[in-house]
């Protein structure tokens, strides 16, 4: 019904498109699609991205900044014929990216849905993480096929330290089932009180883009 990729054009930058079928228009299909793409290359590395579309091209406009473009300039391109010549309009994409390794328990949860919240000190490495920003998650367990997944952060919540994030935070956000006892005493194993006390504590909300 349609596809999508990034390549590097002439001036060596990474440079996303797409189409997609007339009759499947509106369902959403391009955002979470270019979502993806963006994703996948984070992961490879990528931070700068670009894209353009026809000037009258109303669709791919809404896609394109609800992918988190910020138009740049008008601008030109040829069609492959080399017979006509439309305006378009330009945009751009800066990522901040960061890694961070899970355990696979709690990896697994992440990809299946059932965890949309990482929990994390709130350290000199976290303090950083703004909303928008991308995260490449690690799976500690190398003995499964899925290696790693890139999720990108919507919210952020801070806390004094995991007592007071376990009474606040919806923790079947955070990885627990229905039947699990949710207790900050499983974060001891992560970060000490004592660390706790000096940095704070943070829960990362994020959206999945790509799992691989």
């Amino acid at each position: 019904i349609g596809g999508g990729d990034a390549r590097k054009n002439r001036s060596g930058d990474t440079e996303l498109g797409y189409n997609l079928a007339k009759a499947y228009w509106g369902n959403g299909y391009c955002t979470e699609a270019v979502k993806a793409i963006i994703a996948y290359n984070v992961a490879q590395g990528t931070t700068y991205f670009v894209c353009k579309h026809a000037q009258d091209n109303v669709r791919s406009s809404r896609v394109i900044q609800k992918c988190g473009f910020v138009y740049v300039k008008d601008g030109s391109y040829t069609s492959f014929d080399g017979l006509r010549t439309f305006v378009d309009k330009e945009y751009a994409l800066h990522i901040k990216r960061f890694e961070m390794d899970v355990d696979g328990e709690w990896f697994c949860k992440i990809i299946r849905g059932d965890k949309t919240v990482e929990l994390r000190l709130n350290d000199e490495k976290r303090r950083g993480i703004k909303i928008c920003d991308y995260i490449v998650l690690n799976n500690l367990d190398l003995t499964s096929d899925v290696r790693k997944c890139v999720v990108r952060v919507t919210q952020l919540h801070y806390f004094s330290d995991f007592n007071e994030l376990y009474t606040s935070l919806d923790m079947s956000k955070c990885g627990y089932g229905a039947a699990e006892q949710a207790n900050p005493d499983d974060m001891l194993r992560y970060y000490s009180s004592k660390r706790q006390a000096q940095y704070g504590v943070v829960g990362i909300q994020f959206e999945l883009l790509a799992v691989m």
